[in-house]
């Protein structure tokens, strides 16, 4: 399961074509779920176990992220990736206010990088 999106996360000229979702922490008495996504040359690289040349991409996931009545404890990972493409849809369509500062969705600082990004894999 991964994201497919180009993106040069660290301005090095080598972007990464594949975002997958490396680690999970639920903070259930907080309502949120932080993720974690490696960048990959592309799948091929992650599958063969390279190692992640990007810096990793994170979400913050509140109650607002998932379809009403969502019991955080029931969450799957295609809803996590769902998720995440949402929100960082909702970010990217944000007008720019202050290029310095990420936009906020749901009261969270949200990055727009994986704003568009398609399914590899995920069922």
């Amino acid at each position: 399961m991964g994201l497919q999106k180009e993106i040069d996360r660290d301005a090095t000229g080598v972007p990464m074509r594949y975002w997958h979702l490396a680690g999970r922490q639920d903070f259930i008495d907080a309502k949120r779920i932080e993720v974690t996504f490696m960048g990959f040359a592309d799948e091929a690289a992650y599958k063969a176990g390279r190692a992640t040349a990007a810096s990793p991409l994170r979400y913050t996931l509140v109650p607002a992220d998932f379809p009403a009545g969502t019991d955080l404890h029931a969450v799957s990972t295609a809803m996590l990736y769902s998720a995440v493409k949402a929100k960082a849809a909702t970010a990217a369509a944000q007008p720019v206010g202050n290029p310095s500062r990420l936009p906020d969705v749901h009261g969270v600082a949200t990055d727009p990088a994986l704003a568009g990004a398609a399914d590899a894999g995920i069922g």
